[in-house]
């Protein structure tokens, strides 16, 4: 079946570079505004909602900055990600949680050294209330406050180039987004071993993927199939990595997790074990991401980047 977006849409095809740019930026605003009040209510999948939302909208404007008032671009680019770190810890540790309660409920009694599920509820409950309290202290801050009010002026100004066929001047910008994600990828090898800084450079990887796909579903307004099935290329790409960089954080915080067990005189035997899955389950991803990303970029993949 046909999506909407797998086809060009004519009414959009000769619309300027500016117009369909900006009207992909506002939908991203938008969301950001209505997800901040979800999250504040504590509403199910907000946070997350509200992510993905300062994602795509940091994503637009670092990709199609060439027809926005590039100053006022970057300035927003950078608040976003304060923003986004400081929502990040929160979306991370309920990612862990549903990560870590399932891998639990699948461990067999025998291995279950100590109250594990116990001292993880009550681990990831303290610090639930703590970091959603340290968010709602953020979305209430003065320089939240300017953000919002820099986000609605990102459509005040644009630059002479706006007024491009969108046609022919976001497959190039797309492109350029791309060749970064090109660097990125190239810069895992100079890390042979597991560890931090090969971790740091996969996590660069798919948050260059991330930008390449959320770019070429804004180009797919007048593109067309061609960059719809680019742009879920790039998402499966970022998605397998997102495996890898999960488990990061999972580590970090079974590491936690065990400190405090030890602490209380209990046994660390089942977060070890967990660990080692999780570890596994990165070497996993390590050792397929040549493969992956073979087949997530094929020459096919990449025409359209090419305008006519």
């Amino acid at each position: 079946m046909t999506t909407k977006q797998e086809s060009a849409v004519p009414a959009l095809a000769g619309q300027r570079a500016g117009d369909v740019v900006g009207a992909y930026l506002r939908e991203q605003v938008d969301v950001v505004l209505f997800q901040e009040g979800r999250v504040r209510h504590r509403e199910p999948d907000a946070l997350r909602r509200l992510r993905v939302g300062v994602r795509r909208l940091r994503s637009g404007l670092e990709a199609f900055h060439r027809f926005l008032d590039a100053d006022h671009a970057r300035f927003v680019v950078a608040e976003l990600c304060w923003f986004n770190t400081m929502l990040g810890d929160a979306r991370d540790l309920e990612m862990v949680q549903a990560r870590l309660n399932g891998q639990i409920a699948l461990t067999p009694p025998v291995l279950m050294r100590g109250p594990v599920a116990a001292r993880a509820g009550k681990f990831f409950t303290g610090r639930r209330i703590e970091l959603h309290t340290r968010v709602v202290s953020t979305l209430d801050s003065e320089r939240q406050a300017g953000l919002r009010v820099a986000m609605e002026r990102i459509f005040d100004h644009s630059s002479p180039d706006a007024s491009l066929a969108a046609a022919s001047a976001l497959p190039g910008e797309v492109a350029r987004s791309y060749r970064r994600l090109e660097s990125r990828m190239a810069a895992v090898a100079e890390y042979r071993h597991p560890g931090p800084e090969r971790d740091e450079a996969l996590h660069d990887v798919r948050k260059a993927a991330k930008c390449v796909w959320d770019a070429s579903m804004a180009a797919a307004q007048v593109c067309g199939r061609p960059a719809v099935r680019f742009g879920k290329q790039m998402r499966d790409l970022q998605r397998f990595l997102g495996v890898h960089q999960d488990s990061v954080v999972c580590r970090r915080l079974l590491r936690a997790l065990s400190d405090e067990a030890e602490e209380h005189g209990e046994s660390a035997f089942t977060y070890g074990l967990l660990y080692a899955r999780e570890e596994h389950r990165a070497h996993d991803v390590e050792h397929g991401l040549p493969g992956e990303w073979r087949q997530r970029t094929r020459s096919k993949h990449r025409q359209w980047l090419t305008p006519a």
